[in-house]
C-alpha cells in the first residue's frame, strides 16, 4: 500500500523539490501558506493541527516548518519558540495518538566543531537552542530527526539558496564577502530528497547527521562552484567571520560526522564537491 506523506511547510525552499522527488514513490500532499499548497492550517494551534491532520490522515509527516533567520530568532525568542518548538510538539502529539511517523528536519547550527557527532552539541544562539528543543518532542514519539544543511537551485519564487546567491553574485560580478573560517558539509536538495525516500521506506528512530562526506569553508564552496560554472571570482573578498558585526553569534564549524547515517541506512553519502557539480548538471 502506498504511504501517504504530508510535507508541512512544503512551499518553502526544500518542499517543492522534496515533494517532486517523493511523489515518484508515495502519495504526497503539501501543507503551507501559499495557494499552491494542498492544505493550509496554523500548526502553532494544537486544535487546528489536529483538525488538519485528522482530515489528511498521513502515514508520515515530514516537518519543514521553521524560523531559520538567525537574527530574527535572536530578536524574537517567542516567535522562534512557536515555530521551532511548539509546532514539532503539536505534530508529535498527533503522531503519538495515530501511530504515524514524524520526520523533523533540523539543523547543523547546533554544532561548533569539526565533524561533530550527534552528541557534540554546542549552542551559540537562539536558533540552535529552539531547534534542539523542538527535536525532543519528535524523539519522544519514536520519530526521526535529521540534522542537515542544503543548497541547490530554488524552485520557490522569492526564495534563494546559498548556491543560488553565489551564482547570481558571480554572474553579476558583484563584490561579495566569502567566509574563509566558516565550514559546513551540506547536501544538494535533490540528494537530500532522495535520501528522505530511503528514510521513509526504512525508518529507524533517532537523531542523524545528514550531510556530505567532506566539507568546505563557505569561501571554498563559492569558489569551487564558480570554477565549475566557468565564472570569474577574483573580485570576491575573503573575510573572517569576526570582520562582520552580526546581531547573533554563529557557529564557525558546522561540519558533521555522517557515519551513523551511512551505517544505519547502508548508504555512502557523496562528497561536497560532487554535490556542487551535481547541481550544475541536474534538471532539478
Amino acid at each position: 500500500m502506498t504511504k501517504n506523506i504530508l510535507i508541512c511547510g512544503g512551499t518553502g525552499l526544500l518542499g517543492p523539490i522534496a515533494g517532486n522527488v517523493l511523489s515518484g514513490q508515495f502519495s504526497v500532499r503539501i501543507h503551507g501558506k501559499s495557494k499552491k499548497a494542498d492544505c493550509q492550517g496554523n500548526l502553532i494551534s494544537y486544535a487546528e493541527t489536529e483538525a488538519l491532520l485528522n482530515k489528511e490522515m498521513p502515514d508520515v509527516i515530514l516537518n519543514l516548518v521553521a524560523l531559520t533567520n538567525v537574527d530574527t530568532c535572536e530578536e524574537d525568542l517567542q516567535l522562534a519558540y512557536n515555530l521551532n518548538v511548539e509546532i514539532p510538539k503539536n505534530l508529535a502529539l498527533w503522531c503519538k495518538k495515530n501511530k504515524s511517523l514524524l520526520i523533523q528536519i533540523s539543523t547543523d547550527h547546533i554544532y561548533n566543531s569539526a565533524y561533530a557527532s550527534e552528541e557534540d552539541v554546542n549552542l551559540v544562539n537562539n536558533y540552535a537552542l529552539t531547534k534542539l528543543a523542538g527535536e525532543a518532542s519528535v524523539l519522544m514519539v519514536d520519530g526521526m530527526v535529521l540534522r542537515t544543511n542544503f543548497f541547490g537551485r530554488s524552485q520557490t519564487e522569492g526564495r534563494v539558496s546559498f548556491s543560488d546567491w553565489v551564482l547570481k553574485s558571480l554572474k553579476a560580478r558583484e563584490p561579495v564577502n566569502l567566509f574563509k573560517d566558516v565550514f559546513f558539509n551540506p547536501l544538494s536538495m535533490k540528494t537530500l530528497s532522495e535520501l528522505l525516500a530511503v528514510v521513509i521506506n526504512s525508518p529507524h528512530p533517532g537523531v542523524y547527521n545528514l550531510g556530505s562526506r567532506e566539507g568546505l569553508s563557505k569561501e571554498d564552496f563559492a569558489r569551487t562552484l564558480g570554477d565549475m560554472a566557468g565564472l570569474q571570482h577574483h573580485f570576491a573578498k575573503s573575510v573572517s567571520f569576526a570582520d562582520l558585526d552580526l546581531k547573533a553569534a554563529r557557529p564557525l564549524d558546522m561540519r558533521m560526522n555522517v557515519e551513523k547515517f551511512e551505517l544505519t541506512f547502508e548508504v555512502t553519502l557523496p562528497t561536497l564537491k560532487s554535490e556542487i557539480e551535481g547541481i550544475l548538471t541536474s534538471e532539478i
